[in-house]
């Protein structure tokens, strides 16, 4: 198999979820855990994660801010 045959073998499968609640009553409106629980035991939403992907973006955009970068800078490859 080739890298490309890879990905496009492995995107089929994106582990990914969705959880959606109304505000004013807190009723669970859609809950989906991951591709299909039949094969993939694990309900994503429920997960315990790291908080280290959630925390970059913020830590990402304070380091430029503090380098004097606003959105529209232009920062080379």
């Amino acid at each position: 198999m080739s890298p490309i045959d890879s990905i496009k073998y492995l995107k089929q499968m994106m582990q990914t979820s969705f959880a959606a609640m109304d505000p004013a009553s807190g009723q669970v409106k859609a809950w989906v855990g991951g591709i299909d629980f039949k094969w993939f035991k694990y309900d994503h939403v429920t997960a315990n994660r790291q908080v280290g992907s959630t925390f970059k973006p913020i830590l990402y955009t304070l380091a430029l801010t503090d380098a004097g970068l606003n959105p529209e800078s232009y920062i080379g490859g």
